[in-house]
């Protein structure tokens, strides 16, 4: 700009010194799809001192990532001058396990991004992402249904500040002695239409306490408790 306007004054002045600077700079106009709260377009305002927005700024303001999310293949999408947009992937586990803030990138106007749906659910990285700060929120509540073998199948609303598994179990007036705890599922929807299948071994919760196998709900999980074929008398 300041060039342009130079070329201009020239034709008056013989070395026009012209200075431009930013005043205030117009929000980012961003997109984002996939496993977050609420995908869509947004408006991000620059931060205090003039700082771009990041990718984990945008998911919170998208209500944050879902928990059957795959955080280790975020893409970000950014329109070129010339050519196709280039694709930036990124590492949002690496960033949560280890700090490494280019993980975290500053979004440009125009950018888009895309978070799928895990293949699988790793229950150890499941239980501590929940505490990530670009998570989807704990608090508000959650509805799932649970059949099989409890006490009160049903649709349920979890309340709890964490909606686990166990806590969902709790609700539905515990399990019946014919309850197969090795063999939990959990199917729960994606943005693109599949189902995830989640096994959960709650006996393993039992025996070892093993907490990661207490898996963090979200909503509209269906949890099914199956029929056990057969129980030796130790775990009856």
């Amino acid at each position: 700009a300041q060039d342009a306007i130079a070329a201009r004054y020239r034709r008056l002045l013989r070395e026009p010194t012209i200075d431009v600077s930013l005043v205030t700079a117009r929000p980012l106009n961003v997109a984002i799809a996939g496993e977050v709260g609420k995908p869509g377009t947004y408006n991000l305002a620059f931060g205090e001192g003039g700082k771009f927005p990041t990718v984990t700024r945008l998911i919170r303001e998208a209500g944050g990532m879902n928990r059957s999310a795959d955080a280790r293949q975020v893409i970000v999408r950014r329109p070129q001058r010339s050519g196709a947009d280039q694709q930036i992937r990124l590492d949002m586990w690496e960033l949560f396990s280890t700090g490494n803030i280019r993980q975290d990138l500053t979004l440009r106007d125009g950018d888009s991004i895309f978070i799928p749906a895990a293949n699988s659910i790793n229950l150890a990285e499941a239980t501590q992402l929940k505490d990530a700060n670009f998570s989807v929120s704990t608090g508000q509540p959650v509805n799932v249904a649970i059949v099989g073998e409890v006490a009160r199948p049903g649709p349920y609303t979890l309340k709890d500040q964490i909606p686990t598994l166990s806590v969902a179990i709790r609700e539905a007036g515990g399990i019946k002695q014919l309850a197969n705890l090795k063999e939990v599922k959990v199917r729960r929807n994606t943005r693109d239409g599949r189902s995830q299948t989640i096994s959960v071994d709650l006996w393993q919760l039992l025996r070892s306490g093993d907490l990661n196998q207490d898996l963090v709900l979200q909503q509209g999980d269906t949890i099914e408790i199956p029929t056990a074929l057969a129980l030796n008398a130790e775990e009856a």
